[in-house]
């Protein structure tokens, strides 16, 4: 699975399909996993992109607590590759 790094994070990512984008977020401490049903319908008609929160799954698991600010940024840095 693809990953980006900014400022020492590193966040786990997929991207499938092709088409219109559709980011799948997951609550705080979710993994990717939980739209696996979701990424095998739509990645037949658009792509299909969904990460694993900082702290869960394989992104990195940073020693401080996460704000909302924090998962805001993962994902605006997330946008930037697609």
């Amino acid at each position: 699975m693809p990953s980006f790094s900014y400022n020492d994070i590193e966040i786990n990512y997929i991207m499938e399909g092709s088409g219109e984008p559709i980011v799948f977020v997951s609550g705080t401490f979710t993994k990717l996993q939980t739209w696996n049903y979701q990424i095998d319908f739509f990645r037949e008609k658009m792509t299909v992109v969904a990460f694993d929160n900082r702290g869960t799954g394989k992104s990195s698991h940073p020693d401080f607590p996460y704000t909302m600010e924090m998962l805001v940024e993962d994902l605006r840095n997330l946008k930037k590759r697609i």
